[in-house]
C-alpha cells in the first residue's frame, strides 16, 4: 500500500491531515452513542473494514463487540491518525484490530474481502461519494453489508440562537449545491442517503435517523462539530470551508466575526446547547 495516497487533487486542502488536530474530540466518539445500528449488524466471525477510521476509537469498539468479529481493519488517509489508532490497539491489547494508511477511493484489497464495510461521516468530505461507496461495495462479499452515516447540517440548531452561524450554514449549502467543485465539505448528504446507495449499485435495507446534542458542559464540542476552528487556533478542515466561503463572497468577515462571538456565547451560557441530525444507512451488496 502506498505511503499516503491522495483522495483529492493536489490543489485542494487535505482534510485528513488537518483533522489530526481534532484527535481528542474524535476519540470521544463511541460506537454505541454514535452508531448503535452498526453494532446490530456485526456477526460472529465477520471480517469488518472501517473506511476513514480516524484515531480508531470506534474501530476498537467494533472489535470488542461480544459477537466476536474475526478481524477489524481500519483505513485512514492520515498517517497520524493511523499511528494513534495502532498505539491505542496495542494499549488495549486488541490483537484482531489492524490499521493502515489508505485511500477511500482506491482501497488496496481484493474484491469480496470483507463481510461488512462501514464509514462514519466520511462521504461528506469526498468529491465523489458514490464512487467511494462503489469501492466499499467492491471489497465486500455478495450479500454483505455496506453501512454509512451521514449528517444533515441544515438541521443544526443552537441555544442561544446563532443567526450568523445559520447564515454560514446556508452559504455552505449554496456552495455544495451550486459550486460542487469548490465544496471542501458537504454536510448535507443525509437527505440523499438512499439515492447515494442506489447510485452505487447497493440495495438499501434500512435507513434510520440519528441525532446528537451537545451542551455547554462540553464547550469544545460546539466548536469541533459546528464549523470547527471558529473558537480555536487549530486548523481542522471546517475552517478551510469557511475560508472558501469568504473568498467566494458568500459570507463576509463581519459575519464571520459575529459567528465566533455567537458560538462563544453558546459555550458560555449555562443552558447552552447545539443539536443536529442525520441518517444511518445499511445496504446489501447484490
Amino acid at each position: 500500500m502506498s505511503d499516503c495516497p491522495s483522495i483529492r487533487p493536489a490543489d485542494r486542502p487535505d482534510p485528513a491531515d488537518a483533522f489530526a488536530a481534532a484527535i481528542p474530540a474524535l476519540s470521544g466518539r463511541r460506537l454505541m452513542s454514535v452508531m448503535p445500528m452498526l453494532a446490530e449488524l456485526v456477526r460472529e466471525g465477520d471480517r469488518v473494514l472501517d473506511v476513514g477510521c480516524g484515531p480508531g476509537t470506534m474501530t476498537l469498539d467494533v472489535a470488542r463487540l461480544p459477537v466476536g468479529p474475526s478481524s477489524v481493519t481500519g483505513v485512514d488517509h492520515s498517517a497520524r491518525m493511523v499511528e494513534v489508532a495502532r498505539r491505542e490497539a496495542l494499549h488495549a491489547d486488541v490483537r484482531h484490530a489492524h490499521f493502515t494508511i489508505g485511500d477511500a477511493n482506491r482501497l488496496d484489497y481484493a474484491d469480496r474481502t470483507f463481510d461488512l464495510t462501514y464509514s462514519n461521516a466520511l462521504l461528506d468530505w469526498l468529491p465523489d461519494p458514490v464512487a467511494a461507496l462503489r469501492e466499499q461495495a467492491r471489497v465486500t462479499r455478495r450479500g454483505g453489508i455496506v453501512f454509512f452515516r451521514l449528517a444533515d447540517l441544515s438541521s443544526q440548531t443552537f441555544y442561544p440562537a446563532c443567526p450568523d452561524v445559520a447564515r454560514m450554514i446556508d452559504a455552505l449549502h449554496e456552495l455544495a449545491s451550486r459550486h460542487p467543485s469548490d465544496a471542501i465539505w458537504n454536510p448535507f448528504l443525509g437527505a440523499r442517503a438512499g439515492q447515494l446507495a442506489a447510485d452505487a449499485g447497493l440495495e438499501p435495507i434500512e435507513i434510520r435517523p440519528w441525532s446528537s446534542c451537545y451542551r455547554s458542559a462540553a464547550p469544545h464540542m460546539h466548536s469541533h462539530l459546528v464549523l470547527g476552528t471558529l473558537l480555536s487556533g487549530a486548523e481542522p478542515p471546517y475552517s478551510a470551508s469557511v475560508r472558501r466561503l469568504v473568498e467566494l463572497g458568500l459570507i463576509d468577515s463581519g459575519s464571520l466575526s459575529r459567528a465566533r462571538d455567537q458560538l462563544r456565547a453558546v459555550a458560555a451560557h449555562p443552558s447552552g446547547m447545539s443539536a443536529r441530525s442525520g441518517v444511518c444507512v445499511a445496504a446489501r451488496v447484490p
